[in-house]
């Protein structure tokens, strides 16, 4: 189950690889509370507003502070605004 959409966003992956350690942060859908796959389309809503674009196109987004979604729940979400 994963967590509730007001907790955070990130989760921490630990990597070694030739003795070293690595953590890497992963994105999580600010709706569902998911981590959002590198292939997955995601929105992300930012100060220049609403763009789609990818983990694999911009993997520094998975370090962002800004809200970003799954295309789906986004679109889920602001149904649910609207109606």
């Amino acid at each position: 189950m994963p967590p509730p959409p007001d907790a955070s966003r990130l989760i921490r992956a630990v990597t070694v690889r030739n003795g070293q350690a690595s953590v890497r942060r992963r994105a999580r859908c600010h709706h569902c509370g998911d981590v959002i796959g590198v292939y997955e389309p995601l929105v992300l809503l930012g100060s220049d507003g609403r763009r789609e674009t990818s983990l694999t196109v911009e993997p520094q987004l998975a370090m962002t502070d800004e809200p970003v979604f799954h295309r789906d729940c986004h679109a889920a979400r602001a149904a649910l605004d609207v109606g």
